[in-house]
């Protein structure tokens, strides 16, 4: 029993020292669908945001963090995070997005091929886990972690399907990890917030 429990700890340890986790990049930035948040430094993360505002024309869609290095399959991509309310808050669709958004609004995975066209359907693939989506309000005040597997079955692409061709060649020609900020109908078309909602977010590893 004493050797079974060595070779488990040993095992354990090998997670760590013999695949460690990497990371690239330099820092989370907006992109152009998002507007009236400004990320800033924090201690103990990368970088927080405070949602924008119900009705104020601000919105939040999606995070994204340069990463061209090839991801691997089997791997796992995992990003920590917390989102800190004040008070009592609720979570809206942005106006600026599809008329069909619906709660529950949420928080989810996404990998972004190089020179995304917007166009091709194959350029973008959402994680389909429960661990690779939060949704917002179940456990705000408490850090989280958002995972997902590198593996073709676990990733949808816009049309919400899978496709192994497709996944393959966008973590083969990768430009961004990214978070998203949407609902039912659209899982980045942005969210606005009532009450007041700081995004705490720390830097993407594969491990």
């Amino acid at each position: 029993m004493k050797t079974l429990a060595k070779l488990a700890t040993l095992a354990f340890l090998c997670l760590w020292a013999c695949h460690p986790a990497t990371t690239t990049g330099t820092s989370w930035q907006t992109d152009q669908w998002d507007s009236g948040i400004t990320l800033v430094p924090c201690t103990g993360w990368s970088v927080c945001g405070t949602f924008p505002a119900y009705l104020s024309g601000g919105s939040i869609n999606d995070l994204q963090w340069t990463w061209t290095a090839p991801l691997t399959v089997g791997t796992t991509l995992s990003i920590p995070f917390e989102v800190v309310t004040t008070g009592t808050v609720s979570y809206q669709g942005s106006p600026n997005g599809a008329t069909t958004d619906t709660p529950p609004y949420r928080v989810t995975l996404m990998l972004d091929h190089a020179n995304d066209n917007s166009t091709d359907v194959n350029y973008r693939f959402y994680c389909t886990l429960p661990s690779g989506t939060y949704l917002l309000g179940t456990a705000d005040n408490k850090p989280q972690v958002l995972s997902c597997p590198i593996n073709w079955q676990d990733w949808t692409n816009v049309d919400g399907v899978t496709n192994q061709a497709g996944f393959l060649n966008t973590i083969g020609t990768l430009g961004n990890i990214n978070l998203v900020f949407g609902g039912n109908g659209g899982l980045a078309h942005g969210l606005q917030v009532i009450g007041k909602a700081t995004g705490e977010v720390g830097a993407p590893t594969i491990q």
